[in-house]
């Protein structure tokens, strides 16, 4: 089944390879005028054309046809009649093909046209005994589709593919099915897949096994065969619509029945598009289960967009909750702040020497030691909360020798605390010095300290500013 999905998807290169065959001959013929050469050339162009488009097929049969006028010689004239007749087959004309053959008096052909008279002969009454209504019709007609059967094998020679062939379909239709099946399947091993003989051989095989997944087989052989020698005129591929159809398989039946329906078309035989047509509620019952499918997976979006939704107000409510404590996080800022401005004091005092004042208000430098390790406790604890994987992540940043021991007290190491504020959006190294109560060449220091550790220095900046 994949090997024929995958022929049918390579259809237009053999169609291509196909068509390039053709205009290769068209071409020829346009630049040759010599009858005998014509002939052949256009007898080339009707094989061609022969399973690909029947009006064309025609159109050179009719070619051939003025060409062996012209030349006056009878077998050549009785050739192109005999080819007539096998695209008049092709195409369901089953009474023309019966009228020409009514023109030959087969005692006067030679044993070459004796064969192609029984072949045309005996397929004439097999197509019309397939189609024939009434019992007796078909009788009829299949009795006389055994006899020519038996005048060809009396005049082909034995051991030649053409008689096993024919030798096998006499034993098919006279209810020897082990007796066909054994030759059909010694010609199988002769031909080549790709082939016009691979493809009927295959398919005449799947007609005489009584097992239902080796006729599959077959027929996907000879389907395959059909798509790699682009034809357009076949039965293998529509047979496995059916039985994929039967076997549940809607799509691969669509698919199929669908190709079916197109080829025919192409191929431009009413009757072809007729057999197609037989097989039809295939393609209604299988638009029936993708609209089935269609309203199935429309159930799923809807509820899936439920879900969404319910996701939604989710994160809503966890976004409400984080707005509250981001809220309690910049009042713990705050607070850090009015320490700072305090500790900014004190420090101001120092300066301007203001110590008695000092003296006044603390008893010792203990004071100013626990304002800034109170600053940095409630700086350190604010902006956790909201980056709380900010540590790990950062040290994840530098190179593994070089990494930060890190410790379980919610607090940010000196270093850390530089490109905690760059994380909040404060990079200038003056305000970072002010805010955190280091020198600038402190700020200098450590985040250069802290970059040459890096694994990428080049945008380790950037990356700090992704953190979280």
């Amino acid at each position: 089944i994949k090997q024929l999905d995958q022929a049918l998807e390579k259809n237009s290169v053999y169609v291509e390879q196909k068509e390039t065959r053709i205009n290769l001959l068209k071409k020829m013929l346009a630049h040759t005028d010599n009858l005998t050469d014509r002939l052949k050339l256009t007898t080339e162009l009707s094989n061609e054309y022969q399973y690909y488009i029947c009006d064309s097929a025609m159109k050179y049969i009719d070619e051939s046809w003025k060409l062996v006028l012209r030349e006056g010689n009878a077998n050549h004239q009785a050739n192109v009649m005999f080819t007539r007749i096998r695209m008049l087959l092709s195409i369901g004309m089953y009474s023309e093909a019966l009228e020409i053959l009514k023109l030959f008096q087969v005692n006067e052909l030679s044993d070459s046209l004796k064969k192609q008279y029984y072949h045309c002969s005996e397929q004439t009454y097999n197509y019309l005994k397939n189609y024939a209504i009434y019992s007796i019709y078909r009788e009829e007609y299949e009795q006389k589709s055994s006899l020519y059967l038996d005048s060809l094998l009396m005049i082909t020679t034995k051991n030649s593919n053409q008689y096993s062939r024919t030798l096998a379909r006499k034993l098919k239709m006279d209810g020897d099915v082990n007796g066909a099946r054994k030759i059909f399947n010694e010609l199988l091993e002769i031909y080549d897949i790709g082939t016009r003989d691979y493809s009927m051989v295959a398919s005449s095989l799947s007609e005489v096994v009584t097992d239902i997944e080796e006729r599959k087989r077959l027929l996907l052989l000879s389907a395959i065969s059909d798509v790699m020698s682009a034809v357009k005129e076949y039965k293998s591929l529509r047979d496995l619509a059916v039985i994929f159809y039967n076997e549940g398989d809607i799509e691969h039946a669509y698919h199929y029945c669908s190709i079916c329906m197109e080829d025919a078309n192409f191929y431009n035989a009413r009757h072809r598009s007729l057999e197609t047509a037989q097989i039809q509620p295939i393609i209604n019952r299988a638009y029936s289960q993708k609209i089935k499918e269609q309203h199935h997976r429309l159930l799923i979006c809807l509820i899936l967009i439920s879900l969404m939704f319910v996701l939604l107000l989710a994160s809503f409510l966890v976004l409400h909750k984080q707005n509250k404590k981001l809220n309690y996080t910049k009042q713990k800022l705050q607070d850090a702040n009015n320490e700072l401005y305090a500790l900014n004091r004190v420090y101001s005092k120092i300066v301007m020497g203001k110590i008695n004042e000092l003296k006044t208000n603390s008893h010792s430098t203990e004071m100013i030691d626990d304002l800034v390790r109170k600053f940095y406790q409630n700086f350190d604890e604010a902006f956790l909360t909201i980056y709380p994987s900010f540590m790990v992540d950062l040290n994840q940043l530098l190179r593994e020798n070089e990494r930060f021991e890190l410790l379980d007290n919610n607090a940010l190491p000196p270093e850390f605390r530089i490109f905690a504020l760059m994380r909040l959006g404060i990079t200038d190294t003056e305000s970072i010095a002010k805010f955190l109560q280091y020198s600038t060449n402190t700020v200098y220091t450590y985040s250069t300290k802290i970059r040459r550790k890096a694994i990428n220095k080049e945008d380790f900046n950037k990356r700090i500013l992704l953190i979280g």
